[in-house]
Order: structure tokens, then C-alpha cells, then sequence
């Protein structure tokens, strides 16, 4: 080993090219996991014309090192990463704006079904709760690209805002995805009212209420008010 390791230095040291190895998605991994992989950098970090980017949660791979460690983490990461970088939390509008940019290729900025100001107006009220970062907005628009495809190709008329509704539901809550699929004879039924205070409170009782509104999230019944007030 001791041969191999001073055969490749002198390569790396010939090549005059500099390699930088990134690694991500720590905060995926187990403690231990994350444990092995450290020793591994630790052991090759000394290479010439080699760096390690790695890219976690510190809160994330601490706590799980804890449990896997019998001394403190923050000590364990010191030794290990020269230099820490930390990068600031995405804001909200920057989520929103990836959101619309994405769906604006998907559906056309032409479609007739496409209230562009709505739906920017209903993300501002549930991205920070229901999708605070980047994967998460991706997984969403992964799903509703999907749908979305899938519908259209049947000759299916779909309405942006409601197909969007239904997705981050599905996506963050499949429970209550569910239970609005079994309630839908309920929730769907026509009713006729004299006034749009009559109205309302029937949508309060019976669409929400058949999805227990006590146990909704904001965000979740904001999405429910969309979907079924109209």
C-alpha cells in the first residue's frame, strides 16, 4: 500500500492537473456512514493537486456523529475540514421564481388554463411552509411535469392552478391526497346557495371537515380553499 501510495502521489505530482473531488448529499447518510466517509478523506487528503469539496447540513452530520462518536463532533470536523464555508438559506421568492420560470416552460405562457398572477400570489403563501428549498421545489415540479404531460397528451383540459394544487398535496401529504380521492362524491356533490355566506360556510362544514380541518396546516388549507371556494 505504502507503494502504491507514493507511486500515485508522484503521478498526481507529474500530471500539474488539479483535482477536485465533490461529494454531496451528506446529510443523507447515516452516522456511521458519514463516519467512514471522513476517514476516507482524512487518509487521501494529503494527495498534491487534490481537493475535497464536501457539501452537508453541519447540524445534520453533528448529530448523527454524536451517536456514532465518543467524542464531540464539531472537534472530529475541525481535524478533518481546513476551511468551512457557509452558505446562506435560499429566501422564498427565489424558490417561487424557480417554481413559475419551470411551469412557464412546461405549460406555455400562451395556455388559456394558465393564471400566471394566481398562482405566483398562491406560492407566496405556501412555499415557505410546504417547500423551503430547492430539492423540495424540484420534486414538485418533477411530479407536475409528469401529470401535467400525461393529461395533455389524452386530450385532457386541465387547469394549471388546480393540477398545481393537487400535486404539492400529493407530493408533501399523501394521507390527506387520499382522503380527498375517497371523499370526493362528498366534496364534488352540486349544491345550490342562496348567498355566498351560505356557501362558504357549507365548504367550512363539509370539504374541509371531511378531511378533518382541525389536523390541516395552514398551508394545507389555504391549498383546500383554493381547490374547492371557488
Amino acid at each position: 500500500l505504502n507503494t502504491l501510495y507514493e507511486r500515485l502521489k508522484i503521478s498526481l505530482e507529474k500530471s500539474n492537473k488539479k483535482i477536485i473531488v465533490f461529494i454531496d448529499d451528506m446529510d443523507r447518510m447515516t452516522g456511521r456512514e458519514i463516519y467512514c466517509l471522513l476517514k476516507l478523506v482524512k487518509v487521501v487528503a494529503n494527495f498534491p493537486n487534490t481537493l475535497y469539496i464536501l457539501s452537508y447540513n453541519k447540524d445534520y452530520v453533528e448529530n448523527e456523529l454524536k451517536q456514532t462518536i465518543s467524542y464531540k463532533p464539531e472537534e472530529y470536523l475541525e481535524k478533518i475540514i481546513t476551511n468551512e464555508f457557509r452558505l446562506p438559506n435560499i429566501k422564498s421568492t427565489q424558490i417561487i421564481d424557480i417554481l413559475m420560470s419551470q411551469i412557464d416552460k412546461i405549460v406555455g405562457t400562451a395556455n388559456d388554463n394558465y393564471d400566471r398572477n394566481a398562482i405566483y400570489q398562491f406560492l407566496e403563501k405556501i412555499t415557505s411552509e410546504y417547500i423551503p428549498n430547492i430539492r423540495k421545489a424540484y420534486r414538485v415540479l418533477n411530479m407536475f411535469n409528469f401529470h401535467y404531460n400525461l393529461y395533455a397528451k389524452a386530450g385532457v383540459m386541465i387547469n394549471i392552478a388546480d393540477l398545481l394544487n393537487l400535486i404539492i398535496i400529493k407530493v408533501f401529504n399523501l394521507n390527506l391526497y387520499n382522503r380527498i380521492w375517497d371523499e370526493k362524491t362528498n366534496i364534488f356533490r352540486y349544491h345550490s346557495f342562496k348567498t355566498e355566506e351560505e356557501k362558504t360556510k357549507h365548504n367550512e362544514k363539509y370539504i374541509i371537515g371531511y378531511i378533518e380541518r382541525n389536523s390541516l396546516t395552514q398551508a394545507e388549507t389555504d391549498i383546500l380553499n383554493n381547490l374547492f371556494n371557488s
